[in-house]
């Protein structure tokens, strides 16, 4: 009887509804590609604004037709130093958004202390950001994470660089607790209206002029980056919206499991 039964052939509602799946999917997958690549092309304008700055600095400070006093070559030394800097991060997401979309970022996912890699990201905000404080709180030990350290790295860091570029406060909370499957990451003191961006960019549903009014480009595809590395490491990312509250950004990054 069961053999008869797998051998029916498939019904003409059945087909027709996995057809209509593998049509929305297409649609979805044909509208990330769409919106990644417009946000390809905006960057790669911003990379050659901030190549030709450095070259028009450069030149100045070599003319000899001009003798620039001390001043005028310290405003020119912090253009390039401005430039170059802006150049070095856009040339980091052109990268990691190249090999995405190509599948050839590899990942090496080990275990890991997340008390570590959060140590290192609150360091490095410190340092690129004097006027962001990062506050931590979580436990001193528990069980490692299986991730990529320097992805899991690249992503906290860019979702805490767009969040200071746009706050009022430049205060974040990062209230960090261990659960029996995963640690959970719960950030506060983000503004409630980027959270809210945050989820349409995730679903790729953020237009082209209510992206440029709230976000730069370079800025977006920080989030689809970071929302993508999560995502290859089995990192999960939840926005809670409780009636008279503010919305809360939560992050679950999976414990070591014994085999």
């Amino acid at each position: 009887m069961d053999v008869e039964e797998s051998q029916k052939p498939t019904s003409h509602k059945t087909l027709a509804e996995e057809n209509s799946t593998l049509r929305q999917e297409l649609e979805a997958l044909k509208a990330e590609k769409k919106f990644i690549w417009t946000l390809l092309v905006d960057i790669s304008r911003r990379l050659q604004v901030s190549s030709a700055s450095i070259k028009a600095a450069v030149s100045s400070l070599l003319s000899y037709d001009i003798l620039w006093d001390f001043a005028n070559q310290h405003e020119f030394l912090e253009t390039i130093d401005a430039s170059t800097d802006q150049a070095a991060q856009l040339v980091l997401l052109l990268s990691l958004s190249f090999r995405l979309e190509a599948e050839r970022l590899e990942l090496k996912q080990e275990p890991h202390a997340l008390q570590e890699i959060l140590s290192n990201v609150q360091a490095e905000s410190a340092a690129r950001f004097p006027g962001l404080e990062l506050e931590l709180s979580m436990p001193l030990e528990g069980k490692p994470v299986w991730v990529d350290y320097e992805y899991l790295n690249i992503a906290l860091s860019l979702f805490i660089e767009v969040f200071q570029a746009y706050a009022d406060h430049k205060k974040i909370l990062l209230h960090v607790s261990e659960r029996p499957e995963c640690w959970t990451l719960d950030f506060d003191g983000m503004d409630p209206a980027m959270i809210r961006l945050l989820n349409t960019i995730r679903h790729c549903q953020v237009d082209s002029q209510f992206s440029r009014q709230s976000l730069s480009p370079e800025h977006i595809l920080s989030f689809h980056i970071a929302f993508k590395l999560f995502h290859l490491q089995g990192i999960r990312m939840e926005i809670k919206s409780k009636p008279d509250s503010q919305p809360q950004l939560s992050i679950f990054v999976p414990i070591v499991t014994s085999k």
